[in-house]
């Protein structure tokens, strides 16, 4: 399991947060989303998501973090990057 940061300028409204989840709820192998530091952060846990998966899932829902630090080194995250499992695990309501 990895956990990857991602860093907001601002602390999140209620609505972003649930444009977050179902960001993250979509993707394959992920965990759980846990809001930190009052809502400044987002925790997602995860098998193995890329940094650039999840900042292209976060941009389709129209969230612009101001960055997105994992857990794993850089190599590690490239090699994810290209053996990425493409698809999602379910299409949320009203996409």
């Amino acid at each position: 399991m990895m956990r990857l940061a991602v860093l907001f300028a601002r602390p999140l409204p209620a609505e972003a947060k649930v444009r977050l989840r179902l960001a993250v709820g979509a993707m394959a192998k992920t965990g759980w989303v846990r809001f930190v530091r009052g809502d400044h952060e987002a925790w997602v846990f995860a098998e193995a998501v890329p940094v650039r998966d999840l900042a292209e899932a976060l941009a389709a829902e129209g969230l612009q973090p101001e960055s997105i630090v994992t857990t794993l080194d850089a190599d590690t995250d490239a090699a994810l990057a290209e053996h990425a499992v493409v698809g999602e695990r379910f299409k949320p309501i009203g996409r």
